[in-house]
């Protein structure tokens, strides 16, 4: 059977500093093991790139406590996710981490830079997540 891995990245081999902030998702569909598609999805769901986290209606700043916004967030990012088993980056935020979580998706946090490393450490069952959240942050 076979699943997806997005990887975010900023131009398609270097992993992206911030899950939030990337331009691009790398999506692997891995069928026994092996690679057999790779498309570059762009971002068009994070906060950052739906009009920046901060920001409400004309501009005006929004508190990043706003459950509203959020749930709009965490929506718009199962949409352009949803198909994943897991995703990868080199930094998000806990609350992004725990939609994920939350929906069956495992988002690992990577000191990783390669997405192809990342990516063949992921399919040997050895890349471990930091453990590092941005507090606050998607």
């Amino acid at each position: 059977m076979s699943f997806k891995i997005a990887i975010a990245t900023d131009d398609g081999n270097r992993i992206a500093q911030h899950f939030g902030r990337t331009p691009l998702f790398v999506v692997f569909t891995i069928d026994q093991g092996r690679v057999i598609d790779r498309e570059l999805r762009p971002n068009t769901f994070t906060g950052h790139y739906r009009g920046g986290m901060g920001m409400g209606e004309g501009g005006a700043m929004r508190s990043f406590d706003d459950s509203d916004h959020h749930k709009e967030v965490q929506s718009s990012v199962l949409q352009g996710l949803g198909d994943c088993r897991a995703v990868i980056s080199a930094g998000g935020g806990r609350r992004i981490w725990e939609t994920l979580q939350n929906a069956g998706i495992a988002m690992i946090i990577t000191d990783r830079f390669s997405v192809d490393d990342a990516l063949e450490t992921y399919l040997k069952g050895e890349l471990t997540d930091t453990g590092e959240r941005c507090e606050g942050q998607e």
